[in-house]
């Protein structure tokens, strides 16, 4: 997957949307420490859609005010079950394709305003 140069910040508001909306949850509780399973799932998928876009822990653990090794646990809990329900990685799939379709967007409008 190619990531989003330079869109850091657009790509994890427009995830964390995406992912909130998806989920029925807020972006803002996506951000936040909350431990309860119908948060800390959407959020884990969230940081792996991230990851999938080409963004490295490190930015990601900054943007999301959490710490790479964290983001990196998370990453790793999508995919094993990925790994073992194929419902999980159609859905995630999905969520990671319209993600991409709504970055994709904002990311032409930037090419096109530093030229």
């Amino acid at each position: 997957m190619r990531g989003v140069p330079g869109l850091p910040g657009v790509a994890v508001a427009a995830v964390l949307r995406r992912v909130a909306l998806g989920f029925g949850v807020t972006p803002e509780a996506l951000r936040g420490r909350c431990r309860q399973m119908g948060v800390v799932w959407p959020r884990q998928v969230a940081h792996w859609i991230l990851y999938q876009m080409g963004y490295s822990l490190p930015v990601l653990g900054r943007a999301l005010g959490r710490d790479h090794s964290g983001v990196l646990y998370n990453v790793r809990v999508v995919e094993s079950y990925r790994d073992v329900y194929p419902e999980v990685r159609l859905d995630t799939n999905r969520l990671l394709e319209l993600c991409m379709a709504e970055i994709e967007p904002e990311r032409n409008q930037n090419e096109n305003t530093n030229e």
